[in-house]
C-alpha cells in the first residue's frame, strides 16, 4: 500500500520511514544527465565525486539503512560515515536482556563482532567512516 506522509511524497506502508528515506537516498545517486554542452547538471556533477551520507545514530534503524543504501549504491558513489553517544557500534537492543547470560557484548552486534575500540570490521569492510 501506499501512503502520502503530509509533504506530499508517497511511500510504502510496508516500509515506513526507513524505506521513504532508503528511496529518497536512491534517487539522490541516479546518475546525472549531461546538458548538450557536456556538462554535467548540478553543482556536485563530477562522476568521480563521492557524494558524503553522514548518519547520526549508529542504532537498529541507522545500522540497516546504512546496509540498504550500500546495497544499492554497489558503484560507491557515496561515502558513509556514523556517529553516536554509544560507547559500540550497532547493536541490538532487543536481545539486551539475553546479554545477561554471556556477558558477552558481541552476542548484541547486529555485524560482527566487536573490536577492543568497540567497532566491528563491518565498518572497514564497507568504507563507512
Amino acid at each position: 500500500r501506499v501512503s502520502s506522509d503530509g509533504d506530499g511524497e508517497e511511500f510504502d506502508k510496508k516500509k515506513g520511514i526507513v524505506g521513504k528515506l532508503i528511496n529518497r537516498a536512491a534517487r539522490a545517486f541516479r546518475p546525472l544527465r549531461a546538458s548538450s554542452d557536456g556538462e554535467g547538471e548540478g553543482p556536485s556533477s563530477s562522476s568521480s565525486k563521492k557524494k558524503k551520507v553522514v548518519v547520526i545514530g549508529n542504532g537498529m534503524v541507522g545500522q540497516r539503512f546504512m546496509e540498504n543504501l550500500i546495497n544499492l549504491d554497489p558503484d560507491s558513489k557515496c561515502q558513509l560515515a556514523t556517529f553516536c553517544e554509544e560507547p559500540r557500534a550497532a547493536y541490538n537492543r532487543v536481545k539486551l536482556t539475553s546479554y545477561f547470560e554471556s556477558l558477552d557484548p558481541s552476542s548484541l552486534s547486529m555485524t560482527s563482532e566487536f573490536d577492543d575500540d568497540g567497532t566491528t570490521a563491518w565498518y572497514d569492510d564497507n568504507g563507512v567512516e
